[in-house]
């Protein structure tokens, strides 16, 4: 008597099952590789090595003080990361399902090295839609006021926010935290615009984003947003479906100005400079976003975040 042998046709891989097994194994290796870094500086701790500048203290304290100290720097920006990495993959699909988001150009954003961001600005959402694609941190200026609530102040921190005033002809504390951003290699999202626009058209931009390029010889990469401004206008409570394009242009290459340049000489490189990227982040928009006059970019103060 002889058995036979059935043979079943291999039946069809599940993708949802292999994308959370692929999406759990990235943030298992994660948390591994935070893990390891956090052990390493608990090492490097009981040595008595300061490894960390920005939140380090003087030999005379105690190890304590200085454990407590790296511990929560450290736990901040691991927990930031932590979250980036789980959240981005919900937020593309939301985006996708929601405003049907695409990407282009997503292979001139730098992977290093201090940069400029300078998008268009036309609703709440813009930080969020620009970085979806990155794979770095991204840090942002963004308006004051916000930052008194407790916990959305808090949240925007922990985010890469940080506060310019608005109220004073130029905010000399922003301007310190931009450049602090640029001299790490920080990439640094400023909308030159000033505020999102109310017109749906393309504003004029200031100079400020401009003038610290040329100071310090950073690149710009201008970046259009096309299509927020019938999602989510200024006046409208929450956001609408329809359409999303991002683009990010070519970096801008901007050559360091040197000391000795008087301020007439950086005023006006800023101006053609601003004018170049309002081309550029204009060149992506459809004719009826676009300026009827050409842009002034005479203003040259660092408010470049309104969001009112």
């Amino acid at each position: 008597m002889t058995a036979s042998l059935t043979v079943e046709p291999p039946s069809k891989p599940n993708y949802v099952i292999l994308w959370r097994r692929q999406y759990c194994a990235v943030i298992v290796a994660q948390a591994g590789c935070n893990l390891a870094h956090f052990a390493a500086r608990i090492r490097n701790l009981t040595k008595g090595q300061r490894i960390d500048d920005a939140c380090s203290r003087p030999p005379q304290h105690s190890l304590m003080t200085r454990l407590d100290v790296q511990l929560t720097s450290f736990g901040t920006v691991q927990m930031m990361r932590f979250l980036i990495t789980v959240l981005t993959p919900f937020v593309w699909w939301f985006c996708r399902v929601l405003f049907n988001i695409e990407f282009h150009g997503v292979d001139n954003i730098p992977l290093e090295g201090a940069c400029i961001i300078t998008p268009n600005h036309v609703s709440y959402a813009d930080p969020i839609w620009i970085t979806i694609p990155m794979t770095r941190r991204v840090y942002y200026m963004a308006w004051h006021k916000p930052f008194r609530i407790p916990i959305l102040g808090q949240l925007m921190r922990m985010f890469g926010a940080f506060p310019v005033n608005l109220d004073v002809a130029a905010d000399a504390s922003a301007q310190r935290e931009a450049i602090e951003m640029l001299r790490k290699g920080r990439a640094l999202v400023m909308f030159p615009e000033g505020g999102r626009t109310r017109t749906l058209k393309l504003m004029p931009f200031k100079m400020g984003a401009f003038r610290l390029a040329l100071t310090h010889g950073v690149p710009i990469l201008p970046v259009t947003i096309k299509g927020a401004e019938t999602i989510w206008p200024v006046g409208r409570m929450l956001p609408r479906p329809g359409k999303l394009t991002i683009t990010y242009h070519s970096p801008i290459a901007v050559e360091r100005l040197p000391e000795e340049a008087s301020r007439l000489e950086l005023k006006e490189k800023a101006r053609q400079l601003s004018r170049k990227a309002h081309d550029i982040v204009g060149s992506a928009l459809d004719p009826e976003r676009l300026p009827a006059e050409a842009p002034d970019s005479s203003k040259d103060n660092l408010s470049l975040e309104t969001n009112t």
